[in-house]
């Protein structure tokens, strides 16, 4: 058997998620609709709906405007991957929420309710699918070497990923399945040069709207080579760096990577590797010194590899820009969406700052002999005294307990954004009825309300 027979053997997988598996696909759920919905109004995704022919059936996330299934994936990807906050999967390096949920909510939703419920049975596994697909391909690119090289591995990866999990979702046959994954790794695509540019978030938007494009043309009859993933010319081949088989099919048929390593949810909208030297800083903010001199902030190796390290330029290179988290962190004592504005980062105050802090990296301090993979370390010094404070897993990370009460909080700060406050609740309720009730009415009706003024009732489009 070729690696491609092994990934369409898998996705044809019929079963039933466990309870462990089912709830970090609820929390991607949530945290990725959120998302989208507060960044539906932005200058770039506003500018991304003005370009769609906008005459299909599916509601655009956050807004009363419609388009086709690919319209619809490749907006809705844009939306959620917009502000940076979005969910990361530490088995990709990259955001896989943004792209799978996009491409198949739009896969879902385009089928007659009666069909979409029967799928919704299969929707957290489809999406565990997709993310064992996604971290199989990664284990046989040697992912830090694709990464080094300045591949977005988010998009890389994240458009045949995608189509394995529509392709699980809709049950679709092997062979429909096989050429779909080929059609799909031509697609293959994203550089990180264009991280802190609004390209980052089109380039994931383009892979949830290609693994759509994908299913569509197999299912009438396109076709691809039989082993497009691992063939000599193939995507892990061309990508790879250099290609691992044997590693690919291992994680395949390993553990169940929505498990482990899991879904961590960001608390703080800035790159993730971004996310413990936030909450050091943080943890600081109230012990500072009367003057500061120095600011060191020290990183795990490989944490600075999607960094920008000069001072931002605006508030999107902010999200990237460990200079301006620290001083932001200590100037605002928090940082929210409105933390990451051009304003913000102009603001002379939190440059003067940000102009003493020195970036470094290391090798993982040890905890009991045993050395910890990742952290971030802040040493402030400054009228004598010195302060630090290390943080080795951020809140939200997949390996602590995740408190939903924090979910909560953040999806009601991005709901507020659009207007939406008080449909909260709702949206949890709405994904629980569908990952755990298989019912695709409540997720539906959510969207379409959340592209409505408040106090106004449910009307489906005609």
């Amino acid at each position: 058997m070729t690696y491609t027979d092994d990934v369409v053997s898998y996705i044809q997988m019929r079963g039933t998620s466990t309870e462990s598996g089912r709830r970090p696909v609820l929390h991607a759920i949530v945290d990725t609709l959120a998302v989208a919905a507060a960044a539906s109004s932005t200058s770039l995704v506003r500018t991304v709906r003005s370009t769609l022919v906008a005459t299909g059936p599916q509601v655009l996330w956050g807004t009363r405007q419609t388009g086709s299934p690919i319209e619809s994936a490749f907006h809705n990807g844009v939306a959620a991957h917009a502000l940076d906050f979005d969910d990361m999967s530490e088995s990709v390096r990259g955001h896989l929420s943004s792209v799978l949920l996009p491409a198949l909510f739009a896969a879902l939703l385009a089928l007659p309710e009666e069909d979409s419920n029967a799928a919704a049975t299969r929707f957290s596994r489809a999406y565990a699918v997709a993310a064992q697909v996604a971290g199989s391909l990664a284990a046989g690119l040697t992912l830090d070497g694709h990464y080094r090289r300045g591949f977005h591995s988010t998009t890389t990866v994240g458009a045949i990923a995608a189509t394995a999990g529509v392709a699980h979702l809709l049950a679709l046959t092997p062979n429909i399945t096989r050429n779909a994954l080929g059609i799909a790794a031509s697609t293959a695509s994203g550089i990180r040069q264009n991280f802190g540019s609004d390209t980052k978030a089109l380039q994931v938007g383009s892979s949830a709207a290609n693994a759509i494009r994908a299913i569509q043309f197999a299912a009438r009859g396109l076709t691809a080579d039989a082993d497009s993933l691992g063939g000599q010319a193939g995507f892990l081949r061309v990508f790879g760096e250099p290609a691992e088989l044997e590693n690919a099919v291992s994680i395949l048929n390993g553990q169940a990577v929505v498990d482990h390593p899991g879904i961590n949810i960001k608390l703080i909208p800035s790159c993730y590797e971004l996310q413990r030297t936030a909450h050091a800083a943080l943890q600081l903010r109230d012990n500072l010194p009367e003057s500061i001199d120095s600011i060191q902030v020290t990183l795990n190796r490989r944490a600075t590899d999607p960094l920008i390290m000069r001072y931002p330029t605006n508030g999107r290179e902010a999200q990237f820009s460990p200079s301006f988290v620290v001083a932001a962190a200590f100037e605002l004592g928090q940082l929210n969406l409105s933390a990451f504005t051009d304003e913000v980062v102009f603001d002379a105050r939190i440059s003067d700052i940000a102009s003493r802090v020195v970036v470094g990296e290391a090798d993982a301090p040890s905890e009991g002999g045993a050395p910890l993979s990742r952290f971030a370390a802040i040493t402030v010094a400054g009228g004598g005294a010195i302060v630090q404070a290390v943080v080795e897993e951020a809140p939200g990370s997949a390996l602590l307990e995740l408190d939903r009460s924090a979910l909560r909080r953040k999806a009601l700060d991005c709901l507020t954004v659009l207007g939406r406050s008080d449909l909260t609740g709702r949206l949890f309720s709405a994904a629980q009825s569908l990952i755990y009730g298989g019912e695709t009415a409540p997720i539906r009706d959510f969207i379409i309300e959340l592209g409505r003024p408040a106090n106004h009732g449910v009307v489906r489009p005609q």
